[in-house]
């Protein structure tokens, strides 16, 4: 998982090949070892709930579905992220209307 909001990103595919209305920082691509050719790329602006994704495990087994809002909310509440100050806005800062959905949230979670 790649969280980075700044600097070089190292991806599968170039920008230009995504349809221009699912250009955005904010991605979840996927990819199977057995199957390299198959990428998916779910478009996740910050102001949506993260998707669940299909994790394979061996290759006569299902996939597994992974709730990605799920584990990073349980990371968030378990990790130690006491010394982020939530008042303080986010360096690289967020575009307007994520900076306003991510307020919205922080106040709605009696952070700010």
């Amino acid at each position: 998982m790649n969280l980075l909001r700044a600097g070089t990103r190292v991806t599968l595919l170039a920008p230009e090949s995504f349809p221009e209305d699912d250009r955005t920082t904010s991605q979840v691509v996927s990819w199977r070892a057995r199957r390299p050719e198959a990428v998916e790329v779910d478009r996740v602006p910050l102001r949506e709930r993260l998707p669940i994704i299909p994790i394979p495990l061996r290759p006569e087994d299902p996939d597994v579905p992974l709730d990605l809002q799920e584990l990073i909310d349980l990371a968030f509440e378990n990790g130690r992220s006491g010394g982020i100050d939530d008042r303080a806005e986010p360096d690289p800062p967020l575009s307007q209307e994520d900076a306003a959905g991510a307020d919205g949230l922080l106040r709605g979670r009696g952070l700010r």
